[in-house]
This record gives C-alpha cells, sequence and structure tokens, in this order.
C-alpha cells in the first residue's frame, strides 16, 4: 500500500530535473521609483534608502549593503495605524517572492507591532492585522512575540487559523516547539551603536531583532501560496495559504506593511524590508518546491 509520504517521495523524483528561474523583479529598496503606499495617517511612515546600521542592525546574510525601507506606524500620536507599501507591477503564473525583514521594537513598552508582505496585492487596500481589511495572500509577524498568534497567514482580509490545516507547525504562537530554534533568544544590548534605553533579551521563537528571510512560492492552478522562513539558524515551511478553505490570492503586486494595533506609540517600533526578488518559477521546479513543503508537513505529523 503506498503512503502519503511514499506518493510525495514519488513526486520529488518525477521533478528532479533542475530548471532555470527568471528573475522578473528586484530591488534593494533604496528609491521609491515603482512603488506605491496606502496608509492610515501621515502619522505611518516608508522611507526608501534608509541606512538602518546606524540603528545598530547589521547587513541581512547575503545582502551588500544597509539600505533598505523603513516602515514604522504610529510614531508620534497614540492612534494606532498601519502603513503598506506595494509594487507598481503585477505577477501572474507559478512565481517566488523572496525578501529580508527585520522587525524591531521597544524594551520600554508599546512593543506588539506586525510587519511583514505578502502577493496578489491589489495596490490600493491596507493590510491591517486585528483590522477587517487586506489584499492579497500575506503573512504578518510579531516583533516582540506576545501575541497569542504572532504568525498569521492571511487572504485579503481573512486571518487563517490553525485550525484551518494550512499551517505546518502545531501553532503560531512564538512558543510553539517550530519556532525557538528558528528564532533564538537575541541580546538587544550587544547592539553597535547601541539603541538608546534598549536591555534585555527577545523572548525565544520570536522573530524580533534579527533577519528573518521570507519566501512565498505562489501556484495559481491550485490556488495555494507556500510560505516559508529561514534565518542563519535553519527554515521552516510555515504553511501553504489556500491548502483548505478557499482558494489563496494569487494575481497580483508584492506588498509590505507594518502596523501597530495598540494606542501607544514605540519609540523603537519599526521594521527593515530589504533584498527584494521575485522570480519566475518554471512549472517543474515549482512541483518541486510544494512537494517538499508537503513531505515535511508529514514528516512533523
Amino acid at each position: 500500500m503506498k503512503t502519503k509520504f511514499g506518493a510525495v517521495c514519488v513526486l520529488l523524483a518525477a521533478f528532479a530535473l533542475p530548471a532555470q528561474a527568471d528573475v522578473l523583479f528586484a530591488s534593494d529598496m533604496s528609491s521609491s521609483t515603482g512603488w506605491g503606499s496606502v496608509a492610515t495617517s501621515a502619522d505611518d511612515i516608508a522611507t526608501f534608502g534608509y541606512d538602518y546600521s546606524a540603528m545598530g542592525i547589521p547587513m541581512p546574510p547575503g545582502g551588500s549593503d544597509t539600505i533598505g525601507l523603513y516602515l514604522a506606524a504610529n510614531t508620534v500620536d497614540v492612534a494606532r495605524g498601519s502603513i503598506t507599501v506595494f509594487s507598481d507591477m503585477v505577477f501572474s503564473g507559478v512565481h517566488q517572492l523572496e525578501f529580508d525583514a527585520w522587525g524591531n521594537y521597544s524594551t520600554l513598552g508599546g512593543s506588539s507591532e506586525f510587519f511583514g508582505g505578502g502577493v496578489a496585492h491589489d495596490q490600493a487596500t491596507l493590510n491591517f492585522p486585528g483590522v477587517t481589511t487586506g489584499s492579497g495572500s500575506w503573512l504578518g509577524m510579531t516583533t516582540d512575540g506576545f501575541s497569542s498568534r504572532d504568525y498569521r497567514m492571511y487572504k485579503d482580509a481573512s486571518e487563517q487559523w490553525v485550525a484551518s490545516t494550512q499551517y505546518d507547525v502545531s501553532t503560531n504562537n512564538n512558543t510553539a516547539p517550530e519556532f525557538p530554534p528558528l528564532f533564538p533568544a537575541v541580546d538587544i544590548s550587544t547592539f553597535d551603536p547601541p539603541q538608546t534605553g534598549q536591555i534585555g533579551s527577545t523572548s525565544p521563537g520570536a522573530a524580533g531583532f534579527q533577519w528573518v528571510h521570507v519566501t512565498m512560492t505562489v501556484f495559481p492552478g491550485l490556488g495555494y501560496v507556500q510560505m516559508d522562513l529561514a534565518t542563519q539558524h535553519g527554515s521552516l515551511t510555515l504553511g501553504v495559504n489556500g491548502r483548505a478553505g478557499t482558494a489563496a490570492p494569487t494575481s497580483g503586486a508584492i506588498s509590505f506593511f507594518h502596523a501597530d494595533l495598540y494606542s501607544s506609540v514605540a519609540t523603537w517600533g519599526f521594521s527593515i524590508i530589504d533584498n527584494v526578488v521575485v522570480t519566475d518559477v518554471p512549472e517543474p521546479a515549482g512541483l518541486a518546491l510544494l512537494a517538499v513543503g508537503v513531505l515535511a508537513a508529514l514528516r512533523r505529523r
């Protein structure tokens, strides 16, 4: 009798031949040319060409400089807010988005904020976790790990829950056993130059204060978007958005966001987006990538 594990191995073997992926779009986020944005108010900001080394943030693994996109929400007043940056260019077919993301928070309070990105954005809608607005297939991560759901997949404005079976982790809270090995605690006081008043260590499993390499692979024929996370410590498949329930949005612009869900100003609350690349994934290679994700999920289960 053939098991699911065996069936996936057969699928992997069938698509083992290499295939060339073409770069459709690439940006080091040094210029706002080719990008649009939408925000709750002028209190939510996007700064392209920002030198984040001034904040003690190192260059991401594989990066070439410390210039990227700075995003922040709720910077002066206490009204919660969000900002979304989206590409002028839209994408369809089997394709893959990759980017590096850094989430920063204030150890002095007012710290719980979300950051992330997505595909299939409509170039108009604000992505705002916790609020009924959003476009595309997108991922939100907390900077500090202080939410009950620190890693959230969305279909447009609808948050996808672990019970939907679309996640390949036991829970989407930072305390799930899958996350601490990928996101070990970081000693914030070691940053050079230091962030004024910032002390202590991050919570194990929280994405803040370290580079996260996010990969989203889009399969329009299936209505799937596979979401993978990687750090210098390892990688995991977070889940496949669209594997259950309605299909995931798969065609549109790429987008990045930062949001503050609470009525407080976090002095050091922001995120950095850098090294954005979209590639056209040939069908055999794309199916092999999906099979690898399914195989990893079956092994965990």
